[in-house]
């Protein structure tokens, strides 16, 4: 989210570092995140425990909060690696924009 005028940013994320575990040999998978993206600069400035308190965000600089997702089901390594593409491939048929 950009600010248009100088603006307080407070963010408390949890499940920053205790990411959602996988099942049956299933890796992890991405835990919260926020940080600041300040106008003009190439790098964001993060918050490694999930919490940004009384950040002043001035016009131009945004905030990013970024959500995790859920852990793996299995081993990667015991799927065949020609079925991701195939199931990406179906699902581009059936919403009519593969060939």
């Amino acid at each position: 989210m950009q600010a248009r005028h100088d603006i307080r940013f407070n963010s408390q994320m949890d499940r920053v570092k205790c990411k959602p575990w996988g099942l049956y040999g299933g890796l992890s998978g991405q835990g919260n995140s926020v940080a600041i993206h300040r106008f003009g600069n190439t790098q964001e400035q993060r918050f490694h425990n999930g919490k940004a308190l009384n950040q002043v965000l001035h016009a131009g600089d945004a905030y990013v909060l970024r959500s995790g997702g859920g852990g793996g089901f299995g081993s990667p390594l015991d799927r065949d690696p020609r079925g991701a593409g195939a199931r990406r491939a179906l699902r581009l048929r059936e919403q009519g924009r593969g060939g």
